[in-house]
């Protein structure tokens, strides 16, 4: 627990080496390092205070080394130790002019991410294609939950880099009713799985308000495993701008080598809450027209290959467009796309939850802070596809989907 009148958060270890040069803690204003499922990779944002050494005796240049550990202790055994390459740069100097405050951004370092490659990766499929290029850059491939998309064809990477060609996939990786991710994370793993296998693993996580026990830097022996313990939360919600977009089904049209063809997609994914913002007697409705034009070898996918593309978008736009940010206990270990069970405090009783917030989320994001002196804090980002609906509601909210 922090002394009285130090920064709310956790004392923790923190080494910071920029050019092979380590730099004092107490000198960081803030290291930010943020993990998300869109963003493949995660990056760091780092400001802090500098006597001249990085613009007088030896200045950045692109792609410098940046070494970060964090750790409960110096002796500690979990450890975030990464290793990032710097993007940018920033110099300002203060009032009396003796000192500079740097401001960087960078990514975490794969020698081979941004190389511009011309080739084809013949006969096979996405989850493939992304182990080649985790294996390329020497990067464990993980898919724990074997998902196999049903989309072997030729693969053609022509004059991007390995990033762009990410990308790509993942906007014509295709699993029946389903979505993928492809993703690296602070364990040095790049990730692929999808968004129904996610849903349905039976691991949960409870995340439970609690000002005091969010403070303590040791694991209650009386809390069972999985609790995690976190003081305040703030609510994301961009529904209405995605469903207006395409919450409610898409139509598409396209040409397959075989004449003009029009479908409409409607999911029909698994809900996590029962109010998901959308106009009930408009579910299943199309919203928006879409044509794909892409020339691809004809009986690889056929009509499903640009029914994935719109589901794919579809999907992740629907599902992370409502999101709760939790100021989490930083001794919790939390992965991308772990399944939490969020217990929201009522504001109106000091025992009772609020119904409508509370319920099953997913990881989306999470982001490590390091403000001066080593003051730790966590932060994660945790969505689905609406609210839970209280049981306060149901003789008033009667949702009735419409079938296709």
């Amino acid at each position: 627990m922090p002394e009285t009148g130090q920064p709310q958060g956790q004392q923790f270890y923190c080494e910071l080496f920029i050019k092979g040069t380590q730099y004092n803690p107490k000198n960081i204003n803030y290291l930010i390092i943020r993990e998300w499922i869109f963003n493949i990779i995660p990056t760091i944002e780092i400001q802090f205070l500098d006597d001249g050494y990085l613009t007088e005796v030896t200045p950045l240049e692109d792609g410098e080394d940046i070494i970060v550990t964090i750790a409960k202790d110096e002796d500690a055994d979990e450890v975030l130790e990464l290793t990032f390459a710097l993007d940018d740069y920033e110099v300002g100097i203060l009032g009396d002019n003796r000192k500079s405050l740097v401001t960087f951004t960078g990514h975490l370092k794969m020698d081979d991410l941004f190389r511009v490659k011309s080739r084809h990766l013949s006969k096979r499929n996405s989850s493939a294609v992304l182990e080649t290029i985790a294996s390329e850059n020497g990067i464990p491939f993980k898919n724990p939950h074997n998902v196999t998309p049903a989309d072997n064809m030729i693969w053609y990477q022509n004059g991007i880099s390995n990033f762009d060609f990410i990308r790509h996939v993942l906007k014509r990786v295709y699993v029946p009713n389903d979505t993928c991710f492809f993703y690296a994370n602070t364990n040095n793993e790049f990730v692929f799985t999808s968004l129904l296998s996610e849903m349905n693993k039976q691991e949960r996580l409870t995340c439970k308000y609690n000002v005091n026990k969010f403070e303590w830097n040791i694991i209650d022996d009386k809390d069972p495993d999985n609790t995690i313990w976190f003081n305040s939360y703030s609510i994301v919600n961009n529904s209405a701008f995605f469903n207006k977009l395409g919450g409610y089904g898409v139509s598409y049209s396209y040409y397959n080598l075989k004449g003009n063809k029009q479908e409409t997609n409607i999911s029909d994914i698994t809900m996590f809450s029962d109010l998901s913002f959308r106009n009930k007697s408009c579910a299943g409705c199309p919203t928006k027209y879409r044509w794909g034009g892409d020339l691809i070898e004809p009986n690889v996918y056929g009509g499903t290959y640009f029914e994935s593309r719109v589901r794919n978008r579809f999907l992740r736009d629907n599902f992370f467009a409502f999101s709760l940010v939790l100021n989490v206990n930083a001794i919790n270990k939390i992965n991308l796309l772990d399944t939490v069970d969020v217990a929201i405090p009522s504001l109106f009783a000091d025992d009772d939850s609020n119904e409508v917030m509370s319920g099953e989320y997913l990881v989306a994001g999470i982001q490590h802070e390091i403000s001066n002196n080593g003051i730790y804090r966590k932060k994660i980002s945790v969505g689905r596809n609406g609210m839970n609906k209280s049981p306060d509601l149901t003789g008033e909210y009667q949702v009735e989907e419409k079938s296709s």
